[in-house]
């Protein structure tokens, strides 16, 4: 069963589980993402006890709530893990039909794979020249930068930088 629910009451540790777990993983769905760029204005559908998930982001307009994919959120959809059926994503759709859409952008492998008719959406992967293609100064600064400690801190809240 698909219920929607607010973000208010949203079971976050319960909505990450789900979204590690899923083979289509995007860093806009994490909820303190979704937060940020929607100042917490987004809902969510889940089925069952979290076995998929689709966030809802919405604004709202002299009153009218409408779904519409925020800025710096590429691409959403429905999250699932590998053996996920056409009939469950198509009930998310369905769901998703009934409701006023301004714009909402699914996911590569939704596209892909449930919707083969959809436009996808394609990721541009600028590559790196070889090192042999750096300026001095950039070899040096390189250097420098493996000589000093550097430790890597993960840290969500963003409004704090």
């Amino acid at each position: 069963m698909i219920k929607q629910i607010t973000r208010e009451k949203l079971e976050v540790e319960k909505y990450t589980a789900c979204l590690h777990r899923a083979v289509n993983y995007r860093i806009y769905a994490e909820s303190w993402y979704l937060d940020t760029v929607t100042n917490q204005q987004w809902d969510c559908l889940v089925l069952n006890d979290y076995e998929a998930i689709m966030p809802i982001p919405y604004r709202k307009k002299m009153g009218i709530k409408y779904i519409a994919q925020p800025l710096y959120c590429q691409q959403l959809g429905v999250f699932h893990d590998q053996f996920f059926e056409q009939h469950l994503f198509d009930n998310f759709i369905h769901i998703i039909k009934r409701k006023l859409v301004h714009s909402y952008h699914f996911n590569e492998e939704n596209t892909t794979q449930f919707n083969p008719q959809g436009t996808k959406k394609i990721n541009q992967i600028i590559p790196f020249p070889s090192r042999n293609g750096y300026s001095k100064m950039v070899k040096r600064n390189l250097s420098k930068f493996r000589q000093q400690a550097i430790q890597i801190i993960e840290h969500h809240d963003v409004e704090s930088y």
